[in-house]
This record gives C-alpha cells, structure tokens and sequence, in this order.
C-alpha cells in the first residue's frame, strides 16, 4: 500500500471517529477517542513526511507533547466550564510559539520588506523617499546578507542558523520597498515597537524580527480575544479563522495582514454584537470602534466598505436617531478623507513597482470597458477559485513552498463552509439581519471584493489580460465572518469540542510539514 493510499486510509478512520463520536452517549469519552486518533494520526504523518532519525524523533516528540499537552489543558478547561475565549489563548500561545519556533523569521512572504518598513517606522520616518525614481532607504547591508534567503529553494535551519547573529553594521546600500510604503505607517507601530527595541539594545537583525512578530502577533491575540469574547453567536467559526494554518503565519509576521485580519474581524464581531444584544452603544463603544475602523481602512484601502458595516448598529442602540446619523456619517467621511488622501500621497509609488503592469493604462480599460472587465473577474474566479480556498486554509506555508498535508484541505474546507453557513435552529429560523440589511451586507462584500480584485489588476497584471493576477486566498480570510452574517440565525452556541480537538490537528500537522522542509 503505498505512502497516499495508507494516509488517506487514516482520514476515512477519522472521519468515522467523527461520526460515531455523535451516538456515543458519553461525550467526553467520545472526545477521548477523537484525540486519541487523531494524534496517533499525526504521530504516523511525522514517521512518514520527516526524513532523518533525529529530525523523525523531534517532530513525534513534538507531536506527542503538544497533543498530550493540549489535551489535559483542554479537558480541564472544559470541566471548568472554561469560555471559548481563553481557550483560544491558549491554543493561540502553544501554537504560535511552535510556529516561531519552527518557521524561520525570513521564509515568510515579503519578509525583508516587512522588516524594512517596519525598521523605516521604527526611526520615527512615517513616510518613504522617493530618489531618481527608486522608493526607499539606505541600511545596513547585513539586512540583505540574512534575507538572501528568503526566496532562495533548499534553505535548511543550519543554513538560517550561520546568519541569526548579524546585527546593522555602518556599510550600507540603497533598498527599495514600494510595494511597502503604499502601507500607511500605523499598519507597522506594533511591528515597528517590536524592531525599535531590538536595534536600541544592539539586538541582531533576526532577533529584531522576532521581537516585531511578537509585538504583532500580541495585537492579533488581543483583539481575536476581545472579538471571541464580544460576539454573541458564530464563536466557534471565528475560533477557527483565528487558527487556520495560514492565518497564524500571518499573525506571526511582520505583514499588515495581522492587523488587516484582526481588524476587520474585531469590527464585524462588535456590529453583531450591538445588533444582537441589548447593550448601548455608549461613547465608550464609539471611541473603539471608531479606532478600530481608521486602523481597518488604513491598512488595506480595499477593506475601507467594512468601515460602512457601522450603519447595521440599531438607532435603538443610540440616545437618538440624530446621534447616530451623526456617527456613521463622520466616521465614514472620516475613514474615506484619510484614504484618499493617502492614496493621493503614495500613488507616486505606483510606478516603483517591478511588475507587468501600467496602472494609468489599466484604469483606462476598466473605465471605458466595464462589462469586458466584470467578466475578467468571472474569468478569474472561474479559474482560481478552488486554489484560493487552498491557499486560505494553509495548502502551502512559507513562500508558498512548504507543502502541508493536502487531504485534510478537504475537511477544513468543508469545516469553514458548515461553520459559516450553518442554522441552528431547525425548524423556525429567526435572523439576526433582516433582508433590507442582507442586500446591504451582500453589496459591502461584493465591493470588497471587486477592491481587490481591481487593486491587483492595477498594480500586477499585464495589459489586457483576460484574467487577473496575483490574488492570493489569504486576502479572504476577513470576508469569511462577514459572508456568514448572510445566514445568521439567532442560534445557541454549541458543542465546539470536536473543533477544538481538529484545530489543534490540523495545525500540528503543518507544523510537521514545517519541520521537514527546513531539516
């Protein structure tokens, strides 16, 4: 039987283990079994995927304490009637330090520019020159030394391990990063925080990064802790974007996707929140929704419709109707003021980019072809659809060159489509949004993604294409709440401790995959 056929086999067991677990009428032993299983699973995966004794021996190792581990934790913690909440900090510690410790600092997508941003930030420079055409600044040229790897194939931990120790040296030479300093600087303050402590204490260059992923990724915890804890149904869907393979990579970067993810999820937490309880939205709320929304729409402009989501918030939920038609009305001038003037600053970067495309060309196109352009969309779509859903849920990590197990992409995705579109209740459905606000909710996410979509057309796809290029599947991972509030019901939560236990796996799994890239 080869490799394959054996592995799949131990899917289809855990898939029945699934099953059976319903009609068992002792759910923790059901529990037990599902554990049992699958870490037996995953010790299997590490003999077979891990090449080598010792790196063999580390990966079951690991595999076995952090099942062992997690297990005890979380059955405890269930006992105790413990929230989702701080169950997810915890998953989201143990995890994430698995990845730090696994991943290297540099193999993650864009990593060098993302330390340069962030480095450029970290020197209280908000903005990046613009010199003889080339975006960018002059730094140390170990900066390139320990990022040469990056992009390189065959890079093993050794070969990451020779290059840890170089710090910013006094030879220097130009970088170029314009693809970066579109980001405006309050997508890089945790990250910048994080660097500027590193260089003040004389850190070296990969230690720096490292303290910029943390100060990232404790702003990611907070505010998927504060999102978990706040939104009164979908918990346990929002509980598994959080985790997702790739979206814990991207939480443990230096990239603005952290805060893009976070943001856009803590702010569709807090709408259903203030739509479904019968909290007010008090001055205090406003102030953190209002940063919330600037910090969303300075991130990415094309998540800027999220910001309008603020409209959804009952008038009820206000002293008065002209509280809150003052509210949304200057918070949505407000976020899009501060775009526009952004955009109008850094288009001048726009013809820095090393790509394929014009931009002044391609806006043309759209402009005087918009039906021809719609169907370029549909064309893309038609052709990348299932790629982005991988790519989303974590097929390959790093640069797209660490290979996870692809047969549990099948359960994840069914997974993330059930938690999204699922109602609890069976026979009377009660929505929480009304169809006036579903069209409402439908239009923002369609014009989010139209945003994206045009915004790489734009910037990287070659003129007159028939598709688009360079749409990545992580770029949807903060429209995956905001599709599932077309189908929320006013359900109960319910037993999440199945996907618990498969989000622990799953992301064991990739960490075996990252172990035996980098051996």
């Amino acid at each position: 039987m080869s490799i394959r056929l054996r592995l799949l086999s131990c899917y289809v067991i855990i898939i029945l283990v699934f099953k059976s677990g319903d009609k068992m009428k002792d759910k923790i032993k059901s529990l037990d079994i599902i554990h049992i299983i699958m870490t037996m699973f995953a010790v299997l995966y590490a003999i077979l995927k891990v090449d080598g004794i010792k790196m063999t021996i580390l990966a079951v190792v690991t595999v076995l304490i952090t099942s062992i581990g997690l297990y005890y934790l979380l059955k405890k913690m269930i006992s105790k009637n413990v929230k989702l909440e701080y169950i997810y900090l915890l998953f989201a510690i143990v995890m994430g330090s698995l990845y730090m410790a696994f991943l290297p600092a540099t193999k993650i997508p864009d990593s060098r520019n993302d330390y340069l941003r962030s480095l450029e930030v970290s020197e209280f420079n908000l903005v990046t020159p613009k010199k003889n055409g080339k975006v960018g600044r002059y730094y140390s040229t170990n900066i390139d030394k320990l990022y040469k790897t990056e992009n390189a194939q065959g890079i093993k931990y050794k070969d990451v391990n020779k290059l840890v120790n170089l710090k910013l040296n006094d030879e220097k030479k130009m970088y170029t990063y314009a693809t970066k300093s579109l980001y405006a600087f309050v997508c890089y303050i945790p990250q910048a925080i994080g660097v500027g402590i590193g260089r003040v204490l004389g850190l070296s260059i990969y230690m720096q990064t490292i303290l910029g992923k943390i100060f990232n990724y404790l702003l990611f915890m907070t505010l998927i802790f504060l999102s978990i804890k706040y939104i009164p149904i979908k918990k346990e869907l929002l509980f598994f974007i959080a985790l997702l393979p790739m979206t814990v990579q991207e939480a443990l970067s230096l990239s603005p996707d952290s805060m893009t993810i976070a943001t856009s999820i803590c702010l569709v937490s807090f709408i259903i929140y203030f739509k479904y309880s019968k909290e007010m939205f008090t001055r205090k709320y406003q102030l953190l929704l209002f940063i919330i929304s600037v910090l969303l729409s300075m991130c990415k402009i094309v998540y800027l419709p999220l910001c309008f989501l603020i409209f959804l918030i009952p008038k009820d939920k206000y002293k008065s109707e002209k509280e809150k038609n003052i509210y949304c009305i200057l918070l949505s001038l407000i976020v899009i003021v501060l775009n526009l003037t952004w955009l109008k600053y850094t288009s001048r970067y726009l013809t820095s980019f090393i790509g394929r495309s014009d931009s002044s060309l391609q806006l043309k196109y759209i402009l005087s072809n918009p039906i021809k352009y719609c169907f370029i969309i549909l064309n893309t779509v038609d052709m990348y659809s299932i790629i982005w859903l991988e790519q989303l849920l974590g097929v390959s990590l790093g640069i797209y060159s660490i290979p996870t197990f692809s047969v549990y992409i099948i359960s994840s995705a069914y997974l993330l489509i059930m938690y999204t579109i699922r109602n609890e209740y069976k026979k009377i459905k009660e929505y929480v949004f009304n169809n006036i606000e579903k069209i409402f909710i439908f239009v923002i996410a369609i014009g989010t993604f139209g945003l994206i979509c045009t915004s790489l057309y734009l910037q990287w796809t070659s003129p007159y294409a028939t598709f688009i290029d360079g749409i990545q599947g992580r770029y949807f991972i903060p429209l995956i709440l905001l599709v599932s509030m077309l189908f929320m019901t006013k359900e109960s939560n319910t037993d999440n401790r199945k996907l618990i236990t498969y989000t622990a796996f799953i992301n064991i799994m990739a960490i075996i995959s990252v172990i035996s890239s980098f051996m």
